[in-house]
């Protein structure tokens, strides 16, 4: 009893997240890192609801992962800005697969922060922990035709994460991954934005999982 205790291994900080650096940094520091911009690409109510729609007929139509990406990526693209669209997804074995589609150029660095604070929600998700080894070797990169003209591929790329969201993708009552939105920008996600991306979160969670079933099916055959 008389024993002292032994002492505690030490914890890792979490990713950084730019939602807490105003309780790390004092006033004048926040002010000269953030960026003082408004959101942008505000919506409304009318402009939603049709995006919903014209994002649901896709993901009705599409017939593989990639159709689904290309639908989400078109209906968030006129809904607001971001660098990269991230879909995570993991199976019952809890094996993750990550798609991002991005809409620049992105730098390894901002892939790499993309990947640890896709890994940091998960745990706050309540899913399985994930190997950012593994994920980081097996994730797919996709981008509109657009990033490949001229213009797009003068751009610097997009280094380092200064925005980012994300909602559960959940379907039938399961958690069946994550949907993330990054920026290089700070403060372009408002309330709002997150309020459509959790509404079209549910649209391609269905559509991801009937597309799972249907493969499922097509292998039993």
């Amino acid at each position: 009893q008389d024993l002292a205790a032994p002492p505690l291994a030490p914890v890792p900080a979490p990713p950084f997240h730019p939602a807490r650096a105003s309780r790390v940094l004092h006033a004048t520091d926040q002010a000269m890192l953030l960026s003082p911009s408004q959101p942008i690409h505000a919506l409304s109510a009318t402009d939603q609801l049709r995006l919903l729609r014209q994002a649901g007929r896709a993901f009705v139509e599409a017939t593989n992962h990639r159709e689904v990406w290309r639908a989400l990526l078109s209906a968030l693209k006129e809904a607001c800005h971001f660098a990269s669209c991230s879909v995570l997804l993991v199976d019952d074995s809890g094996n993750y697969e990550l798609a991002v589609m991005a809409c620049k150029p992105l730098g390894q660095r901002f892939l790499q922060q993309n990947i640890e604070r896709l890994a940091f929600e998960v745990l706050r998700a309540g899913l399985p922990p994930v190997k950012l080894p593994q994920v980081a070797v097996r994730q797919v990169l996709d981008a509109p035709d657009t990033i490949n003209d001229d213009a797009a591929l003068q751009t610097p790329p997009a280094e380092q994460i200064a925005s980012f969201v994300t909602n559960p993708l959940v379907s039938r009552g399961h958690m069946i991954g994550l949907l993330g939105l990054a920026d290089e920008q700070w403060n372009v996600f408002s309330k709002d934005h997150e309020a459509f991306l959790a509404a079209i979160a549910d649209y391609a969670a269905v559509a991801l999982e009937n597309m799972r079933l249907r493969q499922a099916e097509q292998s039993l055959w």
